[in-house]
Formats: C-alpha cells, structure tokens, sequence
C-alpha cells in the first residue's frame, strides 16, 4: 500500500468516527427543550452535510490518483476542519 493510499484510508477511519460522533450528538439532542431542538437540529444538518462533503471529497482523492494528489489534498483538508468546527459548535451546544 502507498502512502497516499494509506493516508486515504486514516481519514476513511477518522470520518467514520466522526460519524459516529455525530450520532451520538443527535440522540442527545433529541432530549433538549424544543427552542433548544431547533437549534442543534441545524447545527445537525450542517455537519452531516460537512461528513457528505468530506466523504465526497476522500472518494475523489482515492480516484483521482498521485498526479492530482497535491493539487486535491489541500480541499479534503479544509473541508476536514470545517467538519470538525461544526462537530465542536455541535458539542458545545449539546453540554
């Protein structure tokens, strides 16, 4: 296995546990007071709609191969850090 491919699949890992993650937050949310709800429910979307964007984004970096590697690793590391920023916005909201 490369490196690139190794890389690849710590980030498929770390995503699925995010994912898990954000499970656990949305149970927990469904415990809040309504006003409250609305809000995590947002917060919610946000960063599922972040773990899509991220997934999207490991797949086109394992097809796109070494050549586009520099050029594509850079976007799966800001959508990576957007992902966590909404996971932590979520969990502050959740305590």
């Amino acid at each position: 296995m490369d490196l690139h491919a190794a890389q690849i699949l710590k980030r498929q890992a770390e995503l699925d546990e995010l994912n898990a993650k954000l499970k656990t937050l949305e149970l927990k949310a469904e415990s809040r007071r309504p006003a409250q709800e609305v809000q995590l429910y947002a917060q919610l979307q946000d960063a599922q709609s972040r773990v899509t964007d991220v997934r999207r984004k490991i797949e086109e970096l394992r097809t796109a191969g070494d050549k586009h590697w520099d050029e594509m690793k850079p976007k799966l590391e800001a959508a990576w850090n957007e992902l966590r920023g909404s996971l932590e916005r979520v969990e502050q909201n959740v305590r």
